[in-house]
């Protein structure tokens, strides 16, 4: 029951943060949405979830990239879920490695 709750009041929390952020105009000026598509590798079934934002998280500098356009690339790059995070799909109900990529889907104005 008390994880019900906690439950609860996060996702509240979480869906008053993105009302704000929806609202405000820094989000009008600097936002945008970000989707993030698994993909089953058991049935081929494709789910996708969009996240607004208004800032991305690239790894610059260092031996990983050198550039925005290389940050860009390894940010949406297809990362393998396998056995240590198998995804369970909505679909076929199974759990099963899959795909996933994060892509760049509304860019700000």
């Amino acid at each position: 029951e008390v994880a019900k709750i906690r439950y609860r009041l996060t996702k509240e929390m979480v869906q008053k943060q993105q009302d704000w952020q929806l609202t405000s105009s820094i989000y009008h000026i600097f936002g945008g949405k970000i989707r993030s598509q698994v993909v089953c590798a058991a049935c081929g079934y494709r789910s996708n979830t969009f996240d607004p934002t208004v800032d991305l998280s690239l790894e610059i500098g260092g031996n990983k990239c050198h550039g925005v356009e290389e940050c860009l690339d390894m940010f949406t790059q297809c990362e393998t879920l396998g056995s240590s995070n198998e995804y369970s799909c909505d679909k076929c109900k199974q759990k099963s490695r899959a795909t996933k990529q994060l892509t760049v889907h509304t860019l700000p104005n």
